[in-house]
């Protein structure tokens, strides 16, 4: 787990990485004030940060790609920016940024 994050209703998101390179069946859960936890998102390989925006968005970054994706609220993932490095440095001079 990695940089968790609270949302605007006072929930925890955390990531679930697993092993470099393995998709497991939820990557993100959302943990409950109440202490129960949740399912909230899959299909990021490796998520390993978390950030949200002044306008409720939610952003995750993956160890695994290098890319930075962007969350809406019915749950779309788009990828934002791509070739950010894996895990231990960026590539400058190769990344990319999509324009939103």
């Amino acid at each position: 787990m990695g940089n968790p994050v609270l949302d605007r209703e006072g929930r925890l998101l955390v990531t679930f990485s697993g092993s470099r390179g393995q998709k497991v069946p939820f990557s993100v859960y959302r943990v409950r004030p109440d202490q129960g936890n949740e399912p909230y998102l899959a299909d990021i390989v490796n998520p390993s940060g978390l950030a949200y925006d002044e306008d409720g968005v939610l952003y995750i970054s993956s160890r695994f790609d290098g890319a930075v994706y962007r969350v809406d609220e019915n749950r779309s993932i788009t990828r934002l920016a791509d070739n950010l490095g894996i895990g231990d440095g960026i590539w400058p001079s190769i990344a990319r940024v999509s324009s939103m």
